[in-house]
């Protein structure tokens, strides 16, 4: 994986290394708590919002520290719907029954997302993801999210083939924020 290093301090974190960057983490190295607008449970790696778009991803080994740097901070802990591991899903190596998929498809329509849309985005990131799962050697069975996405754009499992350019990947970078996003709440756990 790419480096993700960073320091959780008291009122801030400070990115020394983080793989993405177009990303706030990179261009601007540290987030102070006043500019985080809550950390999100659900997208594999806790992470957190910052200026309202962006997802910034925190390693899980983190998490209770991470945890408790919101807690005192006062700043939300929210469960949402991954949308982006209900759009992966095809991509994992394992099936799901009719309900589980008309269940999911629910989730994302609730979400803001279409099927039509789900199926332009499998479309759009199908090559990527298959050579990041499976012609990599992968074989990821229980969750792809956001940041598999972004990896895998970035060329890493898939291979140069599909790596983005610096250019392509920062609209794609923010492209694939906005439709992360759309997750509605599903628990405030503080």
């Amino acid at each position: 994986m790419f480096k993700l290093k960073y320091q959780i301090n008291k009122n801030d974190i400070v990115f020394t290394q983080y793989p993405f960057k177009c990303s706030y983490a990179s261009k601007k190295k540290i987030i102070p708590a006043y500019n985080i607008q809550e950390m999100v449970e659900t997208f594999g790696m806790p992470s957190i919002r910052v200026n309202e778009n962006e997802l910034v991803f925190i390693s899980a080994v983190d998490r209770k520290l991470l945890t408790n740097f919101c807690t005192e901070n006062a700043i939300p802990i929210n469960k949402r719907v991954d949308v982006w591991g209900i759009i992966l899903d095809v991509f994992l190596d394992t099936m799901h029954s009719e309900e589980w998929i008309q269940k999911s498809l629910a989730q994302l329509y609730n979400c803001g997302i279409s099927e039509v849309e789900c199926i332009n985005l499998r479309q759009e990131v199908a090559g990527r993801m298959v050579a990041y799962n499976f012609t990599s050697g992968f074989w990821e069975w229980v969750h792809l999210g956001l940041c598999d996405l972004l990896y895998a754009s970035m060329g890493f499992l898939s291979g140069e083939r599909y790596r983005l350019s610096d250019d392509e990947f920062e609209k794609f970078y923010f492209k694939a924020m906005e439709i992360a996003l759309k997750g509605i709440v599903l628990e405030t756990i503080r």
